[in-house]
């Protein structure tokens, strides 16, 4: 039997759990807050936790912290109804399970336990949007909710503190800078230097000295000696925006500071030595470029400890409306604006277009937009965005007819195939394969998930509990 612990202030959401779980071989223990949760790990055994954030006494990111510290072996699933992303970073960052925000679905609290049971592991419920600077309103920020940034989040919160490297990848304008200010806020160096060096805006011969520095004489025009970015970001952390395009020759360099973590300046036999958290980003495909002895495979094994792979703002359409929300929001007070509407005329626009240029590229259109606003209204026609036929998601009607009546005789196929393997419960199998598909395609969102399927919420559910009984 598994114990599940509940703790949360709010007893009508303690016996929400109480009905979930009702008929099964789960025991619920509950409890009202952090501390009386301690009392309770400290005296029988307990499985699985899921608790509130928000508590008289104890808030639950502290018991939390008192609970891992007597057995890190229980998983913890936080709970709030206040989806601010410092606060799910730091969650994730001082051990949580997982995170989830209010008001969720049964099916997402009983996938999490049966993920629980079965693995250990769990990657894709929700957390929220993060903020790098928590400190600073106006501070940057990366936006987004997908599922896609959901990992990018977790990725930020486990590692952040793992002095060890990490390769940020992704197209350009993604927001790889960012994501590596933020592992720097969140880890032990956040109170020393963060040094941004862009190899790729630097020439190769220039570059070396800006790294490493150099001593007086080392060259022509080199009056005084002069400390590189490595020593200036010394016990801190120092982002190497687009490392592919560095030489091979100072790749070598980069190598034996991760290995050592020592080099020379120019003009000088005396080694120095230096603490730095590396965190490198890049556009292309190193692995391409490890085949055409453009980059050194030792280096890429090295960086690649940690990857974080950042995906397109074309694969992200989710998050498009939140990202024009927050760049209205932040050119609104630069420009000393009012705009507080976005017209379905305009979001369509924005969703339908591929965005090659990624979130740099919506940026730059929202403030052009912004700009030339006469009103309270960003219009369509404000918005900047090529009507090139390549860079618009749309199928002509012709392909998509094509398209479904393919996929319809498959369809058909399938069906007289399962026929005769499932006689006597195919329209069960295949309502529960249609079921299962929808709910993990809209991230265990009953509410989506039962648009998709033409049903109300009530039947989903009941369906949903009569497919886990």
């Amino acid at each position: 039997m598994l114990n599940i612990l509940i703790v949360d202030d709010d007893k009508n959401l303690r016996y929400s759990f109480k009905k979930i779980f009702r008929g099964t071989d789960y025991n619920i223990v509950e409890s009202s807050n952090g501390i009386e949760a301690l009392k309770i790990v400290q005296n029988q055994p307990i499985d699985l936790v899921f608790m509130d954030i928000k508590m008289p006494q104890m808030d639950g990111l502290t018991a939390m912290r008192r609970i891992n510290s007597l057995n890190k072996s229980i998983p913890i699933i936080l709970i709030t109804a206040f989806g601010t992303t410092n606060t799910a970073i730091e969650a994730m960052k001082y051990g949580a399970f997982d995170y989830i925000v209010k008001p969720f679905d049964i099916g997402e609290i009983t996938n999490i336990v049966e993920k629980v049971i079965k693995s250990k592991g769990l990657e894709s419920e929700k957390i929220s949007y993060f903020v790098v600077n928590p400190e600073e309103e106006t501070g940057e920020r990366i936006i987004g909710s997908s599922k896609s940034m959901q990992d990018v989040y977790k990725l930020i919160g486990q590692f952040a503190t793992a002095d060890i490297p990490v390769l940020i990848t992704g197209e350009s304008g993604t927001g790889k800078e960012l994501v590596a200010k933020a592992l720097h806020l969140y880890s032990n160096r956040k109170d020393k230097k963060f040094v941004t060096v862009n190899c790729a805006a630097i020439p190769n011969e220039l570059l070396e000295s800006e790294l490493f520095g150099y001593e007086k004489g080392a060259f022509t025009g080199a009056e005084a000696k002069k400390i590189g970015k490595f020593e200036f970001a010394n016990n801190g952390t120092i982002f190497l925006d687009e490392i592919g395009d560095m030489s091979p020759v100072l790749q070598s360099k980069i190598l034996r500071i991760i290995q050592e973590g020592t080099f020379e300046r120019l003009g000088s036999n005396q080694t120095q030595k230096v603490n730095v958290r590396i965190i490198a980003a890049t556009n292309i495909d190193l692995k391409n470029a490890i085949e055409n002895k453009q980059f050194r495979e030792d280096l890429y094994y090295r960086l690649n400890t940690v990857n974080i792979k950042l995906p397109p703002l074309k694969e992200r359409d989710n998050d498009i409306v939140e990202l024009a929300n927050y760049f209205i929001s932040k050119f609104n007070k630069e420009f000393k604006k009012s705009i507080t509407k976005i017209p379905e005329s305009a979001i369509k626009l924005l969703k339908s277009y591929n965005w090659p240029g990624n979130v740099r590229e919506l940026e730059n259109v929202i403030k052009h937009a912004v700009v030339i606003s006469h009103s309270n209204i960003l219009l369509s026609e404000y918005l900047n965005i090529p009507r090139s036929k390549n860079l618009i998601k749309q199928i002509s009607s012709d392909t998509y007819l094509k398209k479904h009546i393919e996929n319809e005789e498959k369809l058909k196929k399938l069906i007289c195939d399962l026929a005769r393997s499932k006689e006597g419960k195919l329209l069960e199998y295949i309502e529960s394969i249609t079921i299962d598909t929808i709910m993990h395609m809209q991230n265990n969102n009953q509410t989506q998930s039962a648009k998709v399927l033409g049903i109300n919420r009530m039947t989903l559910s009941n369906k949903l509990r009569n497919k886990n009984k």
